[in-house]
């Protein structure tokens, strides 16, 4: 298996975007300080 476990620290996140394929999201930049977002994205709509 190419299982990976990672555990994210408190006060980080992991960013993640299935919008295109070559979105440049945590995958290639690391984890996140939560203190240095704008704004947190929500659905508007679920099916």
């Amino acid at each position: 298996s190419n299982e990976t476990n990672i555990t994210i620290a408190k006060g980080y996140m992991f960013l993640l975007s299935d919008y295109h394929e070559l979105s440049f999201d945590s995958r290639y930049i690391g984890v996140v300080e939560i203190n240095k977002t704008i704004s947190l994205m929500k659905p508007s709509y679920l099916f």
